[in-house]
């Protein structure tokens, strides 16, 4: 599995994080699993669409989960744990692959084939753009980014030992907003290639 390559995309919201590994996975030929891989392809993971869609990628909720010594009752447990046996499988088959959030970062940590980027924007950007795309105020805008980073910290820091956007547990953190989107694919898409000429 020499010529494997694994990214893993951690991301702000509204900072193009999921636009980027998209260009990346392409630019790279590489496969991209997303939410509309999970939701789509939800039998190879082993629940329904619904359930991948209302569960997968969601932290637990501690009003409704028990957990007695290994055993808890939390779908959102269950799911994250089918996600990662997924993702493990993957790269044990040898594929390379650009794989957004899901905490891929801790689960492929020892995989030494993995490069792991998080992306950040700056605030303003990331308004913008939530703005657009989602044809909201700016005052909804910027609810949204603060519940979505507000969950995907809670989320991620559940099941890895480093903190959601903490440098130290990536490779590499850009600042889509500093160069621009597609700046930042070439860039990592260089970055991918001298990591392939180094191993």
């Amino acid at each position: 599995m020499k010529d494997q390559i694994i990214i893993t995309i951690g991301r702000e919201f509204g900072s193009a994080g999921h636009h980027i590994a998209g260009h990346l996975a392409q630019k790279l030929g590489f496969v991209l699993y997303d939410k509309k891989f999970f939701i789509e392809c939800h039998d190879q993971v082993g629940f329904s669409a619904e359930i991948m869609e209302k569960y997968d990628e969601k932290p637990q909720n501690k009003f409704f989960s028990r957990k007695i010594r290994n055993h808890t009752n939390s779908i959102e447990a269950h799911v994250q744990d089918k996600v990662s046996d997924f993702i493990l499988s993957r790269a044990a088959s040898g594929e390379s692959f650009v794989i957004v959030g899901r905490c891929s970062d801790e689960i492929l940590r020892d995989n030494s084939n993995t490069i792991n980027v998080f992306i950040t924007g700056h605030m303003e950007e990331k308004i913008a753009r939530v703005m657009d795309v989602y044809k909201l105020s700016r005052e909804k805008a910027i609810d949204k980014i603060k519940r979505h980073d507000k969950k995907r910290k809670q989320y991620h820091n559940t099941y890895s030992e480093m903190k959601w956007g903490d440098s130290r547990g990536y490779d590499i953190c850009i600042d889509s907003s500093v160069i621009g989107i597609e700046p930042t694919v070439d860039l990592l898409v260089d970055y991918v290639e001298k990591f392939r000429q180094a191993k």
